[in-house]
């Protein structure tokens, strides 16, 4: 698949992706592991590659793997590893970390613990909770005001640029610490966040929020203590030479790849159903 330049109506398409993924593991497969893994799979499928305007002109490839048997997590259940290329030669690699948690028939997010929270967000320098719901919340997008509001190409093979915007999200990122200091485990958690598509297309890949401490990106890589149930990864180029990514396979545009003998099985996305 072609990438193409992010304006609001893909970043839409990108939630509504998300958010059907979502609501359809409810109930049967309503747990924190199935849930991501769902939305995880079909997002990589749908879109591997993303470019995003405007200047810098930045491109993205990525990829998505699941750890294979048990592993102490210090972090969160899925981390985002961002490996960044600067058309002057340098690089940054950084790392965000997601701690999951659904919400459940009492209307509340039961399972949120607090001595939890304060743990992992000792642990990284950037860390997110984010929250699933099967009946998603009423939200606007809060994040993607300064990005066009339509690129017809782009659109056109996904929805109309004047398509109707979401009003509802079905997963929301909320800032660990801003959790831990609200001290709210219902819906009303939900209104403080934004959604998880804003989260990763116009943060992580932007290489914003990312914990850029080396030993830790290592870690994670390694698949030891201080990784992550899932993880994914991406290569991100900035600024001159990010342009036509379709057209160059070259291996520095592939996305950085965890370490061999580190646990981590790339998602296959033929698989319709985790087992």
């Amino acid at each position: 698949m072609s990438p193409f330049s992010i304006c609001i109506c893909q970043l839409n398409h990108i939630d509504q992706i998300i958010q059907n993924e979502i609501v359809n593991c409810f109930p049967r497969y309503w747990n924190e592991d199935h849930i991501t893994y769902s939305w995880l799979k079909k997002l990589i499928s749908e879109w591997p590659s993303i470019s995003l305007n405007p200047q810098p002109t930045t491109s993205v490839q990525w990829d998505a793997y699941k750890m294979d048997g048990k592993l102490e997590q210090e972090n969160g259940d899925v981390a985002f590893l961002i490996d960044i290329k600067f058309d002057n030669g340098n690089t940054l690699i950084g790392v965000g970390f997601l701690e999951a948690k659904r919400i459940y028939t009492s209307g509340s997010f039961d399972a949120l613990k607090y001595p939890q929270l304060k743990l992992l967000s000792a642990n990284s320098s950037s860390h997110q909770l984010l929250l699933y719901d099967n009946d998603p919340m009423p939200t606007r997008y809060s994040l993607g005001g300064c990005y066009p509001f339509c690129c017809c190409s782009g659109c056109e093979p996904y929805l109309s640029c004047y398509c109707e915007l979401s009003e509802v999200s079905a997963a929301i990122v909320v800032p660990t610490l801003h959790a831990i200091a609200y001290e709210e485990k219902g819906k009303k958690l939900e209104k403080i966040g934004h959604r998880l598509s804003e989260q990763i297309v116009l943060r992580y890949f932007r290489g914003l929020d990312l914990d850029f401490d080396p030993d830790l990106v290592t870690r994670v890589l390694a698949g030891v203590v201080g990784g992550a149930q899932y993880l994914a990864v991406a290569t991100v180029q900035i600024g001159a030479g990010a342009n036509a990514l379709d057209a160059d396979d070259s291996q520095d545009r592939k996305p950085i790849k965890p370490d061999e003998g580190s646990g981590y099985q790339r998602l296959n996305l033929e698989d319709h159903r985790q087992g």
